[in-house]
């Protein structure tokens, strides 16, 4: 890598004695790429590294001719303007030289690498091309050495390597504010069967790793209110009563494993569940009409898949306790008791911003 950067300069100081290229920067090169794509990335990292200046340009090519690439590196005021083209596992280099007049056209067959390696061979092979390109101006006319063809397998350089490195192991970013929508379905307790639910949360991300779910009196920054609804009816003989039940907690949440775009959260709620019934029939229920409200107590282990930064999708099995008044549990008399149980499963998406 010494050995590249100490070429580079020296091309670099032989380009400012070259009349010709008088007007061009002799360290500026120009990107012109229709898209941002992980080669064009590595590149600029890789040409930054050896000491150029790099411009980006958001020319779009239908077909690339040397004519547009000279008047690109003519309009920045640039030595050299490169293009990369192509689809799959084929990638075209384009690469106008203005101080030789010369453009370059070198067409590199990845198909047997995965994504990451054609990537940094694509940055790579550049670089050498273009350095094949401007080393004519080292020397005098009729003197210039003889160069080596360049491979067309070669070892990423140092600086590919290390942004290579930093993106693969470097997991998605997280946005601060999340707003969650799920379904699922719940079992409890209280001879309902199973329940369908539906909910909605705004999640605040509080440090890497660690998310709250909280109203806005809740210490942390930031708020979160899940609820669910759902009428049914409870018949015991002739009495029977029509619920309507839902749930509203506070949280935490933290990933307690996280790798690339998968994560396992783990979540702890506290909150209340209500219960709005009509009672009618025979006693016990006879006459009961009104909303009761019960501690609850919940965790949640779950999956999640994020999607870009924006988007994010999880699943979820909750288990819970709450306190059940007695009359709503066909015990009979007034009071709270622990011990009813609740499983929930659930899928949800959240959308993400800053």
């Amino acid at each position: 890598m010494l050995n590249e950067r100490l070429a580079a300069w020296l091309l670099m100081a032989a380009l400012w004695l070259v009349p010709v290229a008088a007007t061009a920067g002799p360290d500026r090169v120009v990107l012109a790429v229709s898209e941002e794509s992980r080669p064009a990335k590595l590149l600029e990292a890789e040409l930054w590294a050896l000491g150029f200046e790099v411009v980006r340009s958001s020319a779009v090519f239908a077909e690339v001719t040397p004519a547009q690439l000279d008047e690109i590196a003519q309009s920045e005021q640039a030595v050299a303007a490169i293009a990369l083209t192509g689809e799959g596992s084929r990638v075209s280099v384009w690469i106008a030289d203005r101080v030789t007049g010369k453009t370059l056209l070198r067409t590199l067959d990845l198909s047997q690498r995965d994504s990451e390696e054609q990537a940094a061979i694509v940055a790579r092979k550049t670089v050498e091309l273009l350095r094949v390109s401007l080393v004519e101006l080292s020397f005098p006319a009729g003197s210039e050495p003889e160069v080596a063809p360049v491979q067309e397998v070669v070892e990423p350089g140092p600086a590919v390597l290390a942004v290579v490195e930093e993106e693969t192991q470097r997991p998605p970013e997280i946005p601060v504010w999340r707003l969650a929508v799920w379904s699922g379905v719940e079992l409890g307790s209280l001879e309902l069967g199973l329940v369908p639910r539906i909910g909605l949360g705004l999640v605040r991300r509080l440090f890497e790793g660690f998310d709250v779910l909280a109203l806005a009196v809740f210490p942390f920054v930031g708020s979160a209110h899940w609820w669910g609804s759902w009428s049914g009816a409870v018949v015991q003989g002739e009495a029977s009563a029509e619920l309507w039940t839902g749930t509203a907690a506070l949280g935490v949440a933290w990933r307690v494993w996280q790798k690339g775009v998968w994560s396992l959260p783990v979540e702890l709620r506290l909150g209340v569940a209500w219960t709005h019934f009509v009672g009618s029939g025979a006693p016990p229920l006879q006459g009961h009409d009104g909303t009761l409200v019960g501690p609850l107590i919940e965790a949640q282990f779950g999956a999640r898949r994020q999607f870009g930064k924006e988007l994010g999708v999880r699943f979820g099995l909750s288990l819970g306790t709450l306190g059940v008044p007695h009359h709503v549990a066909i015990a009979g008399g007034d009071g709270v008791e622990w011990g009813s149980v609740l499983g929930r499963l659930e899928f949800g998406v959240d959308f993400g911003w800053d």
